[in-house]
């Protein structure tokens, strides 16, 4: 069948397989399904060719979307930084479009699944897997859900959750004022039920919370930890690779 033929092809890559399990329940007829569609979803996408791709928009989209990486957890993981209150998605679509910009988050997965995990797992000196999420969500109104950015919202949530599964381990929501409540029983059912449980919504009453997963130097002093550089910076047992990067000679 094309399902069988499919799998003993990408047999080799065992630890890609096994997420796709992991997330169907280890259901294999249903795993099977989802991986036939992410193969097809990557040819549709171009993602075989993205990971070296120039985006001239990306800096400033990330000045209108502000989110990346910033050093490793206690696991070795790398810690990914949202600031959700710092949006603003008219500006976001003034300099690029909703295909570039999930384009974008697209490439973003890449190099944290070819780049990233192999550096922390260096780094660390066992195999690392996911992620440690943190979302800032202070200074977030309504404005922020407009049709365009639950449009994209849907998008990115949705390519991510079939196409990189159980690839995040953790998140912590911080800074969560009443309205978010509102905000996240919208996003809710566009996550999965084990998405959901891994996660934690926490107010301004955080630090305490965070710091059982991160050393204080290895969180930004925005959000309250004493590292001076900014998830902008992109720094991390990664940033080591940077010069060879653009040549792909990493891969």
């Amino acid at each position: 069948s094309e399902v069988e033929g499919v799998l003993q092809e990408h047999l080799a890559d065992e630890k890609k397989l096994l997420r796709f399990l992991k997330a169907r329940n280890f259901r294999v007829d249903r795993a099977a399904e989802m991986y036939l569609k992410h193969l097809r979803w990557r040819e549709e996408w171009g993602v075989d060719d993205i990971l070296f791709r120039d985006f001239p928009e990306r800096d400033q989209l990330l000045e209108y979307y502000p989110q990346g990486y910033h050093m490793c957890d206690k696991q070795g993981r790398p810690i990914y930084i949202q600031y959700l209150g710092g949006i603003n998605v008219h500006k976001v679509l003034s300099i690029a479009t909703e295909e570039t910009v999930i384009k974008l988050f697209i490439q973003e997965y890449e190099k944290f699944l070819h780049l990233k995990l192999p550096a922390c797992s260096e780094a660390s000196g066992r195999l690392i897997e996911t992620s440690l999420n943190i979302m800032d969500v202070s200074g977030i109104s309504l404005k922020v859900l407009t049709k365009e950015s639950q449009r994209i919202l849907k998008a990115v949530t949705g390519f991510t959750q079939d196409n990189y599964p159980e690839m995040m381990g953790n998140m912590i929501i911080i800074n969560a004022p009443y309205i978010f409540k509102v905000i996240y029983n919208i996003i809710k059912p566009m996550l999965s039920p084990r998405t959901q449980s891994k996660i934690t919504v926490l107010g301004t009453r955080y630090l305490d919370k965070l710091l059982e997963y991160v050393d204080a130097e290895c969180i930004p002093e925005k959000i309250g930890g004493t590292s001076k550089y900014t998830i902008f910076d992109d720094i991390g047992p990664w940033s080591e690779f940077a010069p060879s990067i653009t040549t792909g000679e990493q891969l």
